[in-house]
C-alpha cells in the first residue's frame, strides 16, 4: 500500500493541473432532496426507505417476511463554498445509529480532503449508493470481505483532466460506530481511469477502470462469527476461541461500462487474513469472488448509473407507465480449503449465485424491483433438521426517495 500511495502522490505531482470551478451547485427541478440556499452557504436535507419482502422455496430452511430493510436520513450541504458536511443516519430494521458524518475541505478539485465516518475507496459496488443498486442485494464477496464506512481521513480528487480520479485514506480499520482496538491504522486506495472520456464514440466514452487495495494490522475476536446472504442463511460459520491479529490485505478491479440504455459490471476482490489462532496454531484465511451483471432499459432511458428520470413518468390515463429495467448477475465466491481447519469452522468452500431482476421507475422517486436468486453450495450446509446445497429466492422491494 505504501507504493501505491507514492505512486498516487507522483501522480498529482506530474500531472497537469487545470484547476475548475468548485462551487456550491445550483438547484435545479430535478434535485432530490429539500434545499434552503444562502449567498453562499447550503443545507440540504434527503433521504429514502425500503420496504421487501423475501420468500424461500425449494430446499432453503429461510422463512418468508416483510422487513424495513433499510431507512436512511441525510442532512448535507456546503459552508462559505469550499466547505461539504454529511450527517447521515439510519434506521435499518428499527435501529437507529451514526451511518456517516464527515467535512470535506474543496478548495483544490485535485486535492479534497474528506475527515470523519464514511465509505472508505474501496470496490466499485461498495461505493454505490444501496438506492442505486442494479440488484437487491450486492454480491456475496462484497457484502461479506469489502471494507466497509470507517473513521479516518482520505485525499481524493481528479487530475489529468478527469482521465483519472483517485482516493487514498488512513482509517481505525473496524467497522462503523465502533472503537479502535490496536494501534495500527488501515491504508485504504482506489483509482479510476477513464481513458476514453473525451472519444466521441457513443460505445467507449463510458468505460471505466478501477483498481482497490487495503492493508493494515487488525485484532478480532471470530468466535462463532457467521457470514451469510440475504436469507440469513450462513454459508461459513466460526468455532469458539477463534482471535485473529495479523494483518488483512485487500485487492480489487473492476470494470463499468455504459452504452446508451445497457450498462455492464464487473468486479474482482480477493481478502488474505494472517494470524489465526486456535490452540495455539496458526492459520491463513483467504476468501475471493468476482461477479459480472448487466442491465439494460427497455423503455429506452440512458444507462448512466445516476438517479433514473423516466422519458414518461407512471400516468395510465395517457398510457404512460414509467420506465423499465431488466438485470442479471453471476457470482461466485471461494473460500481458501485450508479455511476449513480453523477450528472447529463449518460451511462450504465454493458458493455461486445467479440474480435476475426487474426494476421499475414510476417516476424518478419511487423504485419497485423483484429479484429472483439461485445459490448453489459445494458442500452440503445443516440448520436444525435441514441438509441442503441449494436455495432459491424471490424478493420485492418498495423503495421512495427524496
Amino acid at each position: 500500500m505504501k507504493k501505491s500511495l507514492c505512486f498516487i502522490l507522483i501522480l498529482i505531482a506530474f500531472s497537469k493541473v487545470t484547476v475548475a470551478q468548485d462551487t456550491i451547485p445550483k438547484a435545479t427541478p430535478f434535485d432530490e432532496g429539500y434545499l434552503f440556499i444562502g449567498s453562499d452557504d447550503l443545507l440540504k436535507f434527503k433521504g429514502y426507505g425500503q420496504t421487501d419482502f423475501y420468500t424461500p422455496s425449494g430446499e432453503s430452511p429461510a422463512i418468508s417476511e416483510f422487513l424495513i430493510r433499510r431507512a436512511r436520513l441525510a442532512a448535507t450541504g456546503y459552508f462559505q463554498g469550499k466547505f461539504r458536511y454529511m450527517l447521515y443516519a439510519r434506521f435499518d430494521k428499527g435501529k437507529a445509529e451514526l451511518n456517516e458524518a464527515f467535512i470535506e475541505f474543496r478548495h483544490l478539485p485535485y486535492a479534497k480532503i474528506r475527515v470523519g465516518q464514511f465509505f472508505s475507496p474501496f470496490s466499485l459496488s461498495n461505493l454505490t449508493s444501496s438506492s442505486q443498486l442494479d440488484l437487491m442485494t450486492r454480491p456475496l464477496i462484497i457484502d461479506n470481505f469489502s471494507s466497509g464506512r470507517d473513521v479516518g481521513a482520505m485525499l481524493f480528487g481528479s487530475i489529468w483532466k478527469g482521465y483519472i480520479d483517485y482516493a487514498v485514506g488512513v482509517f481505525n480499520g473496524v467497522p462503523r460506530n465502533t472503537p479502535e482496538n490496536n494501534k495500527s491504522k488501515d491504508v485504504v486506495a482506489r483509482i479510476i481511469l477513464k481513458p476514453f472520456k473525451t472519444l466521441e464514440s457513443a460505445v467507449l466514452s463510458k468505460i471505466s477502470f478501477g483498481i482497490s487495495g487495503s492493508s493494515g494490522v487488525h485484532q478480532e475476536d471470530f468466535s462463532n462469527k457467521e457470514y451469510k446472504n440475504v436469507l440469513g442463511t450462513p454459508f461459513l460459520k466460526f468455532g469458539d476461541s477463534i482471535q485473529q491479529n495479523g494483518s488483512v490485505k485487500r485487492f480489487g478491479a473492476d470494470l463499468e461500462w455504459f452504452v446508451g440504455s445497457t450498462s455492464f459490471k464487473a468486479e474482482y476482490l480477493t481478502t488474505k487474513f494472517e494470524g489465526f489462532t486456535n490452540n495455539n496454531n496458526l492459520n491463513v484465511f483467504d476468501a475471493s469472488g468476482f461477479y459480472t451483471t448487466i442491465t439494460h432499459f427497455l423503455t429506452g432511458e440512458e444507462n448512466n448509473g445516476k438517479t433514473v428520470k423516466p422519458k414518461n413518468e407512471f400516468n395510465p390515463s395517457q398510457g404512460h407507465w414509467g420506465a423499465f429495467e431488466i438485470a442479471a448477475r453471476y457470482e461466485n465466491l471461494s473460500i481458501s480449503p485450508s479455511a476449513l481447519g480453523i477450528g472447529t469452522i463449518e460451511g462450504t468452500n465454493d458458493t455461486s449465485a445467479l440474480s435476475f431482476g426487474i426494476n421499475w421507475y414510476p417516476n424518478d422517486d419511487v423504485k419497485i424491483v423483484a429479484n429472483y436468486q439461485a445459490f448453489s453450495y459445494s458442500d452440503n450446509l445443516s440448520i436444525g433438521d435441514k441438509t441442503f446445497n441449494q436455495e432459491k429466492a424471490f424478493l420485492l422491494r418498495f423503495q421512495y426517495q427524496f
